[in-house]
């Protein structure tokens, strides 16, 4: 009887033990911990899924500071690697020097140090494209107005009278404000992208357009009469951004001037995600 009692006594704290690491944990470098099950862990990426999903996650082993696996076996990642396997850091720096080669405007800049200050837990937006206005405590204030861009060409009244002038093409947009209106000052934005391993250069623009009467738009190409034609420098703004969680960038802005804004991702000119400054 009391061997009976004693072999139920340890198959019981077994049980316990199991269901203590049911699940494996990885605890990221801005000190988020994610509940998931550990597929595949190699130098440079963790592949997972999250807990109760299917789908595969993949996160850079630079974000990571350890797994504690269901095993009960911990594997830390450490922290002065960090900089050497960053890709995203690697294609800053040559894209910086490439703008400067050939006197291009920059698209923005974002911190070599891709460990978010931030340690929010907001949900992901569901679809990609989609972007949130967030405050510095973590709470969503709302989405950013989101529309389909039109092509408009324009001349001025020289290329009709005389023939000689210019021709304008613009991106546009209806409506002449944003109706989700923000303060001047630090902007935080969550971005939903198709992935966050990018440089954020690379899929992240973010400018101010120009207010018209019923519309806001932007200069793409400009043609003149005996100068040809050429692509507008745009004025791209600069800005923060850090790889959240599955596929997201956390976005910091610094805006001092009044206007109406877009951001266009993942290098696509055909929406943009829209906002206004007072």
């Amino acid at each position: 009887m009391k061997k009976s009692i004693k072999t139920m006594f340890f198959t019981l704290a077994s049980i316990v033990s199991v269901s203590a690491y049911s699940q494996d944990m990885i605890s990221l470098r801005n000190g988020e911990k994610i509940k998931a099950n550990v597929k595949e862990v190699s130098e440079s990426e963790v592949v997972f899924t999250y807990d109760k999903e299917t789908v595969i996650n993949k996160l850079p082993t630079y974000q990571i500071a350890q797994i504690k696996f269901k095993s009960g076996r911990v594997q830390k990642f450490e922290a002065s690697n960090t900089q050497a396997s960053d890709p995203n850091a690697q294609a800053n720096a040559l894209l910086e020097a490439y703008n400067a080669s050939i006197g291009r405007k920059g698209q923005g800049n974002y911190s070599s140090n891709t460990t978010s200050p931030y340690t929010f837990n907001i949900p992901e937006p569901n679809y990609a494209g989609t972007v949130l206005l967030i405050d510095e405590n973590g709470n969503t204030l709302g989405t950013l107005e989101n529309q389909k861009v039109a092509i408009r060409t324009n001349s001025n009244a020289g290329v009709f009278i005389v023939g000689v002038g210019s021709t304008k093409t613009r991106q546009y947009v209806k409506g002449k404000s944003s109706p989700l209106r923000v303060k001047k000052g630090k902007i935080l934005l969550l971005a939903k992208s198709i992935n966050n391993f990018s440089n954020p250069n690379e899929v992240i623009e973010v400018f101010k357009l120009e207010q018209g009467k019923k519309d806001r738009s932007i200069v793409i190409s400009e043609a003149h009469t005996y100068g040809g034609t050429k692509s507008s420098d745009i004025d791209y703004l600069p800005f923060n951004a850090y790889p959240y969680k599955g596929s997201s960038y956390l976005i910091e802005l610094n805006i001092d001037q009044a206007g109406e804004y877009a951001i266009a991702l993942n290098g696509s000119n055909l929406n943009f995600s829209l906002f206004g400054v007072d």
